[in-house]
Order: structure tokens, then C-alpha cells, then sequence
């Protein structure tokens, strides 16, 4: 109940109180709307206090930048400079937008719960053997990019660090290489862990936690808030949270969610500072190129009206990143960089939300089925890791990493996520073996299809 009334009344009343006076845009409201809508679901998954991080993810994205960014921009008439105007015309259809593909996602949750847990049959178990050598295989690779970089580059600044990758990594192949150099050393920190927990001592645990304490540190040097990209840095902070008993517990789990709230408020655009931009304190919501995804949703929808839908050429795109363009000389850009080009706009590094890549796709049919399918995903994915979050499925460790990954295929744009997304599934392809049993693997599952969690903390408590 606290938690509805601070979510759902407190913070939009305080929003409008930043932003008197008659507002700019008068459909301010449907970000009101849209704001109270998410604040009602994350109040839920408060009460709950259930490890539901994919749900908790998509909804407090919704919240922020779907819902408070939008209430802001619409109130105060303020906009990032990355886009400089925005058409008034499309700012309803934009709503709608993201209302019918919050509408579809509840009717893919929907079935997506109901379907429930299956009893047995084959599933993917952690292999002990290859978890030694992939975390041996992550090291390697990790540290040689890192030498082949520089160290110095990493704890330079972000444009540095982006400069001496090029230099070093500018082949067919360079955007795996080098999201399995930081995906790899993430996965294999997580599975060493998750093995090193209920392996007999008598097996090396030791040499276990030594390969653990490597990686991990190899981790944090990589991914710091000095040169990475701050949804990186805070997704991987965040799944290495959960590694030390971030959400052991139903209290551990409803603290999350409040850093998880503030944090996007807060600490994403103050992080900006060190890098030159300005703090404007709650107005960032509406100035800072952080939160432009309802901007461009409302930009996507003018592409569309005016070029037409791509009728799936720009996810093709996505899924065939790893296609060279001198094999495929017309191979899609970027969603937002293409939105960002269609508007006339000198800054073209934008995001493309998931609602703008199913709406550039697929016009409406695309929103709708875009949605509706995050929706039964996350909700199948938030089940199979209360079921297994200390089990030895590879559904237990995916639940722990890919939830905050999520943040970045939310904002866009697809394009951009899909190497990493790529890595992901070849390092739990490569750590597991296909196992048949009549049993699941996952936990003992309640009349609500989820599982306690261990009340343990540091990298045990995986």
C-alpha cells in the first residue's frame, strides 16, 4: 500500500509541482496515465517481494521513461538538444503507441503465467567440466582485448576507449569479438560461483574461487563508470549485486526495486556530469538525451507515416548483424540512427525503444505483436528463475544476467543490442549440456509457481 501511494500519487504530484504553470503540451496526462500504470505494477511486485527481475525491469523502464520523462517533456515544453523539435500531431498517436503495446505485453504475461511450469522433460544443466575451461576461455579472451585496447584506455574517458577499440578491433567480426569479451567474463563469473557452490570440495573448489576472484576483477577493470556506456556499467552492476544476495531475500528483493527507481532518476543523468553535460536537477528528465525514448517513438511514427513501414527489413537487420555489408551493401542501419536521418537531426546516436522498432517494422500489427511476445517471455523467463535461482539449470543463471540486459533492448535500438544478446546465448549454449529427467530441475515449485530463495549472501548466495 506504501509503496502504491509513493509510486502511483506522491512522485506524479511531485513531478507536476517541478513543472507549474500551463503546460506545454496539453496530452501530459497520458504520461500520467502511463506513470500510474507502472507505479501500480512495480507496488505490485513490491508486495510480492518475489526475484520477478524481468517484470521489475520492463516496468520500471515504463515508468521512467515512458512515464515521468514524458510528463516532464510534454509539461514543460523543454527537449534534449540530441532533438531539437518534435511533431506536435504525433505526440497522441506516440501514446497510443506505447499504450496498446503495454495492453499487449499484459495479455502476453497473462498467458505466459498461466501456461505455468512443465513437470520434466529435457532441460539445460551448468557442466561442471565446461564451466572450468569456458571460465579459462573468458579470461583469455578478456585479458587480450584488454592488452590489444590498452589498459590505459580504460581508464581514460568513453571517447578514448571507443577511439582505441576501432583502432584495434575494425574487421566483419569486431562487434562479437567485442561483446563476448565483456559478455563472457560476466557469464562465466556467475557459473564458476554457481558451481563452485555445490561442487565437493574435493573437486577444486579452491581453484573455483581463485578463476571466480580473476574474472570478477577482470569485470569491474572493463566495465567501469569511467569509459563504459552507463546502461552497461549499471546492468552489470546490477547482475553482480545479485551475485552477492541482491535478492536473497523479499526485503533484499523490494530494496532493488527502489534503487532500481532512483537510480534511473537520479544517478543515470548525474553520471553525465563527469562527461561534460550539465546537472539540471528533475528537469534532466525532460533535457537530457537519456530519456528521448517517447521522443522517439514520436519520430518513429512520423518515419512511418512518411516512408512507410519496413515491413521487418530493420529486425532482418538486427538478426543478421553478424553479416559483413561488403557481403550485404544494403543491409539496414541503425533504427535510430535512420529515425535520427529522416528528421533532419545532426546528433544521430538516439535510441529506438522497443515500441519504435515493432512500429518501424511492422506499423501496428508489429506493436502488437512485438509486445505481447516481451510479454509471455518475461513472464515465462520471471517463473523459471523463481523456480531455479539456486538450482543447477543454466535458467537459474540466464534469469540473473539477461533481466538487466533487458534494459538495453528496451531503449533501443535492436541493432546495437544483438551482438551482446549473441554472446549471451553462445556462452549458456557452450557452459551447459542437454539433460532428459522426469523431474525438473527447478526448485520446489509452490501453488504460485515460484520458490524461496536462499537467505545468503556474498558469491555463494548465487
Amino acid at each position: 500500500m506504501l509503496a502504491a501511494a509513493l509510486l502511483c500519487v506522491l512522485v506524479p504530484f511531485w513531478l507536476t509541482t517541478q513543472s507549474p504553470g500551463t503546460p506545454a503540451y496539453g496530452l501530459w496526462f497520458y504520461g500520467l496515465g502511463i506513470t500510474i500504470w507502472a507505479g501500480l505494477r512495480l507496488s505490485i511486485l513490491v508486495s510480492a517481494g518475489l526475484p520477478h527481475l524481468y517484470g521489475v525491469i520492463f516496468w520500471v523502464f515504463v515508468y521512467v521513461f515512458l512515464g515521468m520523462a514524458p510528463i516532464m517533456q510534454m509539461r514543460t515544453g523543454l527537449l534534449p538538444n540530441t532533438i531539437p523539435n518534435v511533431d506536435r500531431s504525433a505526440v497522441a498517436p506516440a501514446f497510443w503507441i506505447v499504450i496498446v503495446g503495454l495492453i499487449c505485453f499484459e495479455v502476453g504475461s497473462y498467458f505466459g503465467r498461466k501456461r505455468g511450469l512443465s513437470d520434466g522433460g529435457s532441460r539445460r544443466e551448468l557442466a561442471p567440466d565446461r564451466v572450468r575451461w569456458f571460465a579459462g576461455l573468458a579470461l583469455l579472451l578478456g585479458v587480450a582485448v584488454l592488452v590489444q585496447v590498452g589498459v590505459a584506455a580504460h581508464v581514460a574517458d568513453r571517447a578514448t576507449l571507443l577511439a582505441a577499440r576501432s583502432a584495434a578491433f575494425s574487421g566483419d567480426f569486431a562487434t562479437l569479438i567485442l561483446a563476448s569479451a565483456t559478455v563472457f567474463p560476466l557469464v562465466a563469473v556467475h557459473a564458476v560461483f554457481r558451481v563452485r557452490r555445490t561442487q565437493d570440495p574435493s573437486l577444486g573448489r579452491f581453484g573455483l574461487g581463485v578463476a571466480g576472484a580473476a574474472l570478477f576483477a577482470l569485470v569491474v577493470f572493463t566495465v567501469n563508470p569511467l569509459t563504459s556506456a552507463r546502461i552497461t556499467f549499471g546492468t552489470t552492476l546490477l547482475s553482480l549485486a545479485v551475485l552477492f544476495g541482491a535478492i536473497a531475500t523479499a526485503a533484499r528483493v523490494r530494496l532493488l526495486i527502489a534503487a532500481l527507481v532512483a537510480g534511473m532518476v537520479l544517478v543515470f543523468p548525474l553520471a553525465d556530469i563527469s562527461r561534460g553535460s550539465s546537472d539540471d536537477g528533475v528537469l534532466s528528465l525532460a533535457t537530457s538525451g537519456d530519456y528521448d525514448a517517447f521522443l522517439q517513438v514520436v519520430n518513429t511514427y512520423d518515419y512511418v507515416g512518411a516512408s512507410g513501414a519496413t515491413w521487418g527489413n530493420q529486425i532482418l537487420g538486427s538478426l543478421l548483424f553478424f553479416v559483413p555489408r561488403s557481403v550485404w551493401p544494403g543491409k539496414p542501419i541503425d533504427t535510430g540512427v535512420l529515425v535520427a536521418d529522416f528528421q533532419g537531426f545532426r546528433f544521430q546516436n538516439l535510441s529506438a525503444p522497443f515500441w519504435a522498432e515493432g512500429y518501424i517494422n511492422f506499423g501496428w500489427v508489429g506493436v502488437v505483436g512485438f509486445l505481447a511476445l516481451m510479454g509471455y517471455l518475461t513472464a515465462r523467463g520471471d517463473l523459471h528463475l523463481a523456480a531455479n535461482l539456486n538450482a543447477a539449470g543454466v535458467l537459474g543463471l540466464a534469469g540473473v544476467v539477461l533481466p538487466f540486459f533487458l534494459l538495453i533492448i528496451l531503449r533501443g535500438s535492436m541493432l546495437q543490442a544483438m551482438g551482446q544478446l549473441a554472446a549471451f546465448a553462445l556462452a549458456f549454449l557452450i557452459i551447459s549440456r542437454r539433460v532428459d529427467d522426469k523431474s525438473p530441475d527447478e526448485a520446489q515449485v509452490g501453488p504460485a509457481g515460484t520458490a524461496n530463495c536462499l537467505e545468503r549472501s556474498g558469491p555463494d548466495a548465487v
